[in-house]
């Protein structure tokens, strides 16, 4: 089940790719543009182990990360966390669930 599965479940709206769930607002890694930042909250089971590997370069609960850049034909974007640039597929970014 991914994350949006999930917070419709939980009667959140959609909103340009934005879910509000409460008072809080999350959105995924992956419907960032350019110059958006944000503070990661959790990861969504995507079945891949994708989150371990996350986690392993520095993609951690708590820590603030922001869009630098992305690819032209889409698919990838980079990433700025922890002072260093990581790029990930839009598919690996999906799983990590921001909160604005």
């Amino acid at each position: 089940m991914t994350y949006k599965d999930a917070a419709r479940r939980r009667g959140a709206v959609k909103i340009k790719k934005t879910y509000y769930v409460g008072e809080s607002t999350h959105i995924a890694l992956s419907d960032f543009n350019v110059g958006d930042s944000a503070v990661i909250c959790s990861f969504a089971d995507s079945g891949r182990n994708i989150s371990e590997r996350l986690r392993d370069i520095g993609f951690t609960e708590g820590c603030t990360v922001e869009c630098v850049g992305q690819s032209p034909l889409g698919g990838m974007s980079a990433f700025c966390i922890r002072g260093a640039v990581i790029a990930l597929r839009d598919e690996d970014a999906a799983s990590v669930i921001c909160e604005l």
